[in-house]
């Protein structure tokens, strides 16, 4: 959650359109490997809520962090292969 990763409005926006209407809260996760959680401690920059109103739907964006081991974060993130 580094301050030099803004969320976008934009992207937030094209997302929110495609989303069937129904879904009204959004909650962005961020995973952080647990070897740079201290460069990771702050909120980013969000949309404000009134910049994701659309028509009569409003929408909240929420953030959260989460912290993976370098072990668990490689796991999910790249198939395992023994050729590896």
């Amino acid at each position: 959650m580094a301050l030099s990763h803004e969320i976008k409005v934009d992207g937030v926006r094209a997302v929110l359109l495609a989303l069937p209407k129904t879904i009204k809260n959004v909650f962005v996760v961020f995973t952080v490997p647990e070897d740079r959680v201290d460069n990771y401690k702050l909120p980013q920059k969000a949309p404000a809520d009134e910049d994701l109103t659309f028509g009569t739907y409003k929408y909240t964006v929420q953030q959260f962090r989460l912290v993976f081991s370098n072990r668990d974060l490689l796991s999910i993130a790249v198939p395992y292969t023994a050729a590896l």
